[in-house]
């Protein structure tokens, strides 16, 4: 099942994910010189990857290699209207000088931009002009309505000695995408109400890694509600308010996956030390939220000031995406080590039944894996691929439904405190006259201590 997901999901991250060069961000490079496997073309040299071939002309994307922006006329030439309203390049000594900020605060450094000739837009795009504007050092465009264009969607010039902008906007339900999206919104919503209370009602034992779940689905539950609000209403207060519950239980609510590994890697680095559930509940409690104020604290000052960012290194960390490996790598090796141990072995029935162990694993990972999805669109903000992976990430609470709830583990469990079978506990009956088997309650939690082997041998002594 996790294999068939995973495929999936590879698929359609990949697809959906995968660099494309919008046609107005591309140059002729055919009188490039050529080498092997790279092409040098105006001082850039572009590699596999960077080029593509359509009807024997090769076309270079010149922003995957540095950042560029977009010049609406020639060199030379500035914008203009003639008799009928229309807008027009003309003959003009202005040079094009962009002042470079970040955010909204200037820059001393000099940036070098490519510059790309044209203002081209799709057909259902919507000029609209703009004179006041800041250019980030990436070559994206941003407002005082903090919005983001990326340079496929705006060009620079001059027009009567003053620079403009034109950007090209293209409003979202125009697309059949956008009724995906809200499907998918509502129906992930649902299931992250069904997940949390589902969880509540199997929760025994005080286990953590359950209350994790319970947090993660209800904070998630939280920001789809926030979305779904932000979405179906336009007041300026009301988008501040949701927006803010929006980014900081976002924040929150991802900070709760690591902390579930965290608890699975413990539970087998430590097996004797199961009885600081409580003390080790309140301290997950307090690292999440410390981290998670340290994050939006630094946020207010990474970008336009006073409004919440989530830092770009915070995200995009080299090594963010190598936990999971190691992770995994990491407590596959404790496992060995622990079966190694007699004693370990013979007191937590996990370590025989280990496929419920590893089942949580695969789903942490996968949840996590569908959970990078909302890190991409600080890579990829051109249209072609928003619209599809804001589908995948709206589809999170289905994914989260359908690995942890609809899974055999939490089946049985739901199923039990449904039918409501009595469920023998190893801490109800005595144990210390008779050996007994795998109670009910081991099997549903693999983390359940049982004595049973170590009591045998005391009263076969």
């Amino acid at each position: 099942m996790y294999a068939v997901i995973i495929c999936i999901f590879v698929v359609l991250y990949t697809t959906v994910v995968k660099s494309q060069c919008p046609s107005s961000l591309k140059v002729n490079i055919t009188d490039g010189i050529t080498g092997e496997n790279y092409i040098l073309h105006d001082g850039i040299v572009y590699v596999l990857g960077q080029y593509e071939i359509i009807d024997d002309a090769i076309w270079g994307c010149p922003c995957s290699v540095k950042p560029c922006i977009r010049k609406c006329c020639p060199d030379n030439e500035e914008l203009t209207k003639d008799s009928q309203d229309r807008t027009q390049c003309v003959s003009s000594n202005y040079t094009l000088d962009v002042k470079v900020y970040d955010g909204t605060h200037p820059v001393k450094e000099q940036v070098d931009f490519f510059t790309i000739h044209g203002a081209q837009c799709s057909d259902d795009s919507t000029i609209v002009v703009s004179t006041k504007f800041y250019i980030q050092k990436n070559g994206y465009f941003f407002d005082d309505n903090a919005i983001y264009y990326p340079p496929d969607s705006y060009c620079l010039d001059y027009y009567n000695g003053v620079m403009i902008a034109l950007i090209c906007v293209k409003p979202l339900k125009t697309s059949y995408w956008a009724l995906i999206i809200d499907i998918n919104v509502i129906l992930s919503t649902i299931c992250f109400i069904v997940t949390a209370i589902m969880y509540r009602l199997i929760l025994t034992d005080n286990i953590i890694l359950k209350k994790c779940i319970i947090s993660f689905s209800s904070s998630m539950c939280l920001v789809f509600i926030s979305l779904i609000i932000m979405n179906v209403q336009a007041n300026a207060s009301a988008c501040k308010i949701f927006g803010f519950s929006f980014l900081t239980l976002t924040v929150f609510s991802f900070f709760w996956l690591p902390i579930s590994c965290i608890e699975l890697f413990y539970l087998v680095l430590v097996p004797f030390e199961n009885r600081q559930k409580e003390c080790r509940w309140y301290y997950y409690i307090g690292v999440s939220s410390a981290l998670s104020i340290c994050i939006l604290a630094v946020s207010l000052f990474s970008g336009q000031f006073g409004v919440p960012d989530i830092p770009d290194t915070f995200i995009r960390h080299p090594s963010s995406c190598k936990y999971d490996v190691g992770f995994n790598l990491i407590t596959t090796k404790w496992i060995q080590k622990n079966d190694n141990q007699e004693e370990v072995r013979n007191t937590y029935y996990w370590i025989q039944n280990r496929n419920n162990y590893k089942f949580m694993c695969r789903t942490y990972m996968v949840i996590i894996f569908a959970s990078l999805l909302w890190c991409a669109h600080l890579f990829y903000d051109k249209d072609s691929s928003q619209l599809p992976l804001d589908v995948l990430e709206a589809a999170l609470g289905i994914l989260t439904l359908a690995a942890l709830v609809l899974n055999k583990y939490t089946r049985r469990e739901i199923s039990n405190l449904y039918r409501k079978k009595p469920t023998v506990a190893a801490h109800s009956i005595p144990l210390n006259s008779m050996a007994t088997p795998a109670t009910p309650d081991v099997e549903s939690n693999p983390f359940f201590p049982n004595n049973h082997a170590n009591n045998a041998g005391e009263n076969n002594r």
